[in-house]
């Protein structure tokens, strides 16, 4: 059908303002005004442009949803983080006289891992066998994903057991097998199951390099081993090996190394690649590298159309010091979201651009973007640098009225810093003894540190006293109050803790502290 052909179209290119054209046609169209089949595609085009609205207007004209709207309907909502809302509809089923199929439930198990409720995912397994559904192979893929997520190798075990009675033990199971073996720390096993595979997919070749990986925390040359023994190597092949470097090896350089064989291989790379070749750049301290690879980005249009790779790019700019490149960055991507907002925030605060961060972080919710408490944590780090007490005060007691947020840990070390910082340091003390929480070790070591730069000696006791019980294996806060004890003249209680120092630390951990 044409007009399902244009709203998939529209879905494919979130192009909401000529969906919404095309459903207003629809509508004043009687032929079609009754189409389930158009309804479905509807929700579906909606769900793509991130429109959930309408989404669920169009499920709630339907007079009679199939099993398919359902999962439709399911699905988006958990896509977009809906989890809760996700379950109601999925749980509403049987009140409209719609069964859930296999396929239904395998959705809503894989939702629950894709939002890190692996046991919850297990659970739904145990709730099929109830329901006396039989699992396929998809549902084991998936539950052999919560039973790696978990570290769960008895759990795995029996599911593998179960799938391989049922005759289900497809290359999705088995890859899937590979992995939950590698991560549950058995490459023996993970080894001998890909070893059984007659005819080895990309997938299952990804899957070993990936087993590697885990088995070994982090084994990168068994991984490049594999890597290489690959006869075709596509781009989950190259992200593996990549991320492989990028984040476990030796020389992170190697990474940029393997993705300009990737490009000569005539393999362009997704948001993974650039994610992981700029973080490479970064730690490397390659701003050349990391320009080539922002020219390539801008090829294929990625820094405007990928929140992730556009954040990643600011970051990078920003600790090179280009905030000119790094703001362009920001402005120009079009999928910008609250991690996108944040990562600015903290690149002006963090090269002491203190107004402009301020700047960013009202920018945020003028545009109606709701702020989360790395927000906040990182518009305090600008504050406390700025010493601008009462405006970080104000932002810390408008958290719950007007965001509807519960300042954490962090946030309250964060407002102590910036009382220290701003020589408030009987308000900090306060502040940490009416914490929520019970103090941990960070919130003791902001208030020592706040001692030291205003030269408090009985405070700074107090302080590394309390971290002294929390974390006698630390010889930070020695160092700290010794310091503080030689800048205030009291050289006698210095000197005793260098000989507590020396005498309780290894030299090495001393010297690095």
């Amino acid at each position: 059908d044409q007009l399902a052909a244009l709203l998939r179209s529209c879905g494919d290119h979130h192009d909401l303002e000529a969906g919404r054209r095309i459903h207003a046609q629809i509508l004043g169209s009687a032929h079609h005004r009754g189409s389930r089949y158009l309804a479905n595609t509807l929700i579906h085009m909606y769900g793509k442009c991130a429109s959930l609205a309408d989404a669920r207007s169009v499920f709630q004209s339907m007079p009679d949803p199939n099993l398919f709207s359902w999962t439709i309907i399911t699905s988006i909502h958990a896509r977009h983080g809906l989890l809760d809302d996700a379950k109601r509809f999925f749980d509403a089923m049987p009140e409209r006289n719609v069964v859930a199929n296999v396929v239904s439930w395998t959705v809503m198990v894989s939702i629950y891992i894709q939002h890190g409720k692996n046991r919850e995912a297990l659970g739904l397994l145990m709730k099929m066998d109830l329901e006396g559904l039989q699992p396929n192979a998809c549902t084991f893929s998936s539950v052999l994903t919560a039973c790696a997520n978990l570290g769960s190798l008895e759990m795995g075990k029996a599911v593998h057991r179960r799938a391989a009675a049922s005759g289900l033990v497809s290359d999705t199971v088995q890859n899937a097998l590979i992995n939950m073996y590698a991560k549950c720390q058995r490459l023996g096993e993970a080894k001998r199951l890909f070893d059984q595979i007659p005819v080895k997919s990309d997938v299952s070749w990804n899957a070993i390099i990936a087993a590697y990986m885990y088995a070994k925390l982090g084994d990168v040359e068994l991984a490049r081993k594999a890597f290489e023994e690959m006869a075709v190597k596509d781009e989950a092949s190259w992200n593996g090996i990549i991320i492989a470097y990028a984040q476990y090896g030796d020389d992170v350089t190697e990474a940029l190394v393997i993705y300009e064989r990737m490009k000569s291989a005539g393999v362009q790379g997704n948001a993974i690649t650039f994610t992981n070749v700029l973080t490479a750049c970064l730690v490397s301290g390659s701003l050349e590298a990391g320009r080539r690879i922002y020219q390539d980005l801008c090829k294929h249009e990625l820094e405007k159309t990928d929140a992730i790779v556009g954040t990643v790019l600011v970051n990078m700019f920003a600790r090179f010091g280009d905030l000119v490149t790094a703001r362009h960055v920001f402005e120009n991507n079009q999928q910008r979201n609250v991690i996108s907002w944040n990562g600015m925030v903290m690149a002006y605060s963090q090269n002491g651009y203190y107004n402009e961060a301020v700047d960013v972080f009202h920018r945020l919710f003028l545009e109606g973007i709701q702020g989360d408490n790395i927000s906040f944590t990182c518009i305090f780090h600008a504050l406390s640098h700025a010493g601008s007490l009462d405006r970080g005060r104000d932002y810390f007691l408008s958290m719950g009225p007007d965001h509807g947020l519960t300042p954490t840990l962090d946030l309250y070390v964060s407002l102590v810093d910036l009382l220290g910082r701003s020589g408030r340091l009987n308000d900090a003390i306060a502040l940490i003894l009416d914490m929520p929480a019970e103090p941990d070790v960070m919130s003791w070591m902001t208030l020592l540190g706040g001692c030291k730069l205003q030269g408090n000696v009985e405070l700074g006791k107090y302080a590394a006293e309390r971290i002294f019980e929390l974390d006698p294996e630390d010889p930070s806060p020695y160092v700290l109050l010794s310091n503080i004890y030689f800048a205030a003249g009291v050289e006698r209680d210095a000197e005793s803790l260098r000989e507590v120092i020396a005498s309780r630390f290894p030299e090495e951990e001393y010297a690095a502290t």
